[in-house]
């Protein structure tokens, strides 16, 4: 699955010479955020193409969290010709879809219990990234972000702050306190972590040791 954003079209406009060429169901033409975001949410795309008439594109900071999850193509001063050119593009990504989905279904590919161990080794690395863990595997981190997501059924980023929530609350339970917790869990930032860990567990990280020290005293 392709997908196409155009930032210029109206709604009603459509690629229809795209779909034509590229066949039902692999190209998914769209005009604003907030559905590219939903559809990629779907883990079911395998590009991002985002089309302007203007001369540049800067990312803004939600369009950078979706380059990591799969790659994205800019067209800008977009004109005919260069639409032409887009197609096919789209193309060719839509011929190479079934052949990648089949690539998927080889998980055994990846290691996946040293690429856990891996990452649990790198709990405490702040600067730890979705593309280290696919470096240890020998693969791009698009590929193993789809792979880890059809093995676990989450994505990496969840997997992640997951067991780095539940080590922390480890820690917290061992009397550390909430600072040196922070850091041994791999976050950089006290605020970032605590509001993290409050979504994770409906607590604060001081709240959460308030309750541990309370049941100890029992």
């Amino acid at each position: 699955m392709v997908i196409v954003w155009d930032l210029d079209a109206p709604k009603e406009y459509h690629y229809g010479q795209f779909s034509k060429e590229v066949g039902e169901g692999s190209l998914v033409y769209l005009h604003n955020f907030i559905d590219v975001e939903e559809q990629i949410a779907k883990d079911e795309s395998n590009a991002l193409i985002v089309v302007t008439t203007e001369k540049k594109f800067s990312f803004s900071a939600q369009l950078n969290k979706l380059v990591t999850q799969l790659p994205v193509l800019i067209f800008t001063e977009a004109d005919k010709k260069a639409k032409a050119i887009l197609a096919l593009i789209v193309n060719h990504l839509s011929l190479t879809q079934k052949a990648e989905n089949e690539s998927e279904d080889e998980s055994s590919s990846i290691n996946w219990s040293e690429s856990l161990d891996y990452i649990h080794e790198n709990l405490t690395n702040n600067e730890f990234s979705l593309e280290d863990a696919a470096n240890h595997s020998y693969v791009c981190k698009w590929y193993y972000s789809k792979l880890f997501k059809k093995q676990f059924g989450v994505t990496f980023r969840d997997y992640l702050i997951h067991n780095r929530i539940e080590r922390a609350k480890q820690l917290i339970m061992a009397d550390n306190s909430i600072t040196d917790v922070c850091y041994m869990v791999g976050y950089g930032d006290l605020t970032h972590f605590g509001r993290i860990f409050q979504k994770k567990v409906g607590m604060t990280p001081s709240m959460y040791k308030r309750k541990v020290n309370m049941k100890k005293a029992i």
